[in-house]
């Protein structure tokens, strides 16, 4: 199988030759089904863009034996979760066991977080030293008003995001662990059984991952109506995906790309800059 995901396929003819092949290696019992479903998710990815997400991996994988997303069991979602990452995200290595965390909590927002927040920067400020960073307050909790899963988001932006030890040890020096990391930035949590109340994201100065993280927050904060769009998908996913927190996550991700899309349009406007 490694072999033929490796193929790529440039015209129609050699995707219709590779379902060939890999019907036959089907029928000899080497891949499964889901394999095969796989396969064409990842060609609607690579056609269609990000909003083909994880989302739509359930539907497909599900309508191909006539299911509902919400039929697959937990363990078949968290299998193709695991398998679409380094989809998501290239370069993509689960450094630490993964963790559920049981059902999803979406809870109004706590003055708090700011708080949780101001703390943490300044003991990661003091165990990074002299090195250069920028540390923000990122995704829902650093929006005033807006409800959010009670987790604070951390964006650390570095000169060298390969070079890790530069600024991993400060990061488990406040007692969180070096969770995932890809291509594009280190995500650092709180291991299991101890709450989850923040994390860090680690990421490049100047990247499209700051970037865009940024850009979503500030665009939320200027504008009543994206927030309001964003606060209903939230509400949505939280009630189809409570026991799900990664499909919870990737529900949100239609709505997400639709407003950073009128993000972008805003910040020419605004000659807004990170």
């Amino acid at each position: 199988m490694p072999e033929y995901r490796r193929l790529r396929r440039q015209s129609a003819a050699e995707s219709v030759l590779l379902t060939s092949v890999l019907t036959w290696v089907l029928k000899a019992g080497t891949v499964t089904d889901n394999d095969l479903v796989f396969e064409r998710w990842r060609e609607r990815r690579s056609a269609e863009g990000r909003r083909v997400g994880l989302l739509e991996l359930y539907a497909m994988v599900a309508e191909s034996r006539g299911l509902d997303s919400s039929d697959l069991s937990q363990v078949e979602r968290y299998e193709l979760t695991a398998k679409s990452q380094p989809v998501f995200w290239p370069g993509f290595e689960q450094v630490s066991p993964f963790r559920s965390d049981g059902a999803v909590e979406v809870v109004p927002y706590d003055p708090s977080w700011k708080t949780t927040f101001d703390d943490l920067k300044n003991r990661l400020a003091g165990e990074l030293g002299n090195l250069e960073a920028r540390i923000e307050h990122i995704g829902s909790t650093a929006i005033v008003g807006l409800t959010a899963k009670p987790i604070v988001d951390i964006l650390l932006s570095v000169i060298d995001l390969a070079n890790e030890e530069k600024y991993r040890s400060a990061c488990e020096s406040l007692g969180f662990d070096l969770y995932t990391r890809d291509d594009a930035h280190r995500f650092f949590a709180i291991p299991s059984p101890r709450p989850r109340t923040a994390q860090i994201h680690v990421c490049q100065f100047g990247s499209s991952f700051e970037r865009e993280h940024l850009l979503f927050r500030d665009f939320l904060i200027a504008s009543a109506d994206a927030r309001n769009r964003y606060l209903a998908a939230k509400q949505r996913a939280s009630q189809e995906w409570a026991h799900d927190r990664i499909g919870y996550t990737y529900a949100k991700n239609s709505t997400i790309v639709d407003l950073l899309d009128e993000a972008e349009l805003w910040a020419v406007s605004t000659k807004w800059t990170p």
